[in-house]
């Protein structure tokens, strides 16, 4: 079975993750992806109660649903949203000794860095 089938079991589809990627804040996302995550434990709850292999006389085809559900709870459980980066900042440096400098004014070379990389 599919991570997607599994996911299904528990009560979950892809629109769910979809909302979380789509919400218009950070804070929206986090909160989206906590009721998520509440949803998918409930759903596991259940689905552990009637997979359980002590329920179902040690039924081997139950008890690898069983397994695969774990997996993918492990994987949900470690989701998070994360912060978007924030916009580049243009910072001028002054570089008067350099010769590689595109752009002059008067005996002073202005280079532009992005986060640290020089772009001009």
């Amino acid at each position: 079975m599919t991570d997607a089938d599994l996911l299904h079991l528990i009560g979950l589809s892809p629109d769910d993750f979809q909302q979380v990627r789509q919400a218009s804040t950070f804070e929206q996302a986090e909160n989206s992806l906590v009721l998520l995550k509440e949803r998918a434990r409930k759903g596991y709850r259940r689905q552990v109660f009637e997979l359980h292999p002590d329920r179902n006389d040690g039924d081997e085809t139950k008890a690898a649903l069983l397994r695969g559900l774990n997996v993918v709870m492990e994987k949900l459980e470690k989701l998070q949203v994360q912060r978007p980066a924030p916009p580049p900042r243009w910072v001028p440096m002054w570089n008067n000794t350099s010769t590689s400098s595109t752009t002059t004014y008067g005996s002073a070379s202005v280079s532009f860095y992005v986060n640290g990389v020089r772009i001009s």
